[in-house]
């Protein structure tokens, strides 16, 4: 092979590479990347745990409200207390 015809060869991969690397340009500016996903999903898993913690907290008032009440006993609160996702639940004995 001659230096003449490598030359050749690469300008032919140039010329076939050329509208591969437009549409990898296109592909790229069109969908988000790893990082941007991974800090999407990290802000969904915050907001959806902020939401959890706000309706445990409203659950933990419901079971003091009834328990002071005398609706449910302390038996009552301590099964209850084996159901929960996060902190225990406080209430006077």
């Amino acid at each position: 092979m001659t230096t003449q015809d490598l030359k050749q060869i690469q300008e032919l991969f140039r010329s076939e590479l050329e509208p591969i690397k437009k549409e990898f340009g296109i592909l790229k500016t069109r969908y988000p990347d790893k990082d941007y996903l991974d800090d999407k999903l990290s802000d969904l898993r915050g907001d959806t745990l902020a939401g959890r913690k706000k309706d445990s907290f409203r659950v933990d008032e419901h079971i003091r409200i009834h328990y002071k009440r005398g609706n449910i006993t302390k038996k009552d609160v301590e099964e209850l207390d084996k159901l929960r996702a996060f902190a225990p639940l406080q209430v006077a004995g």
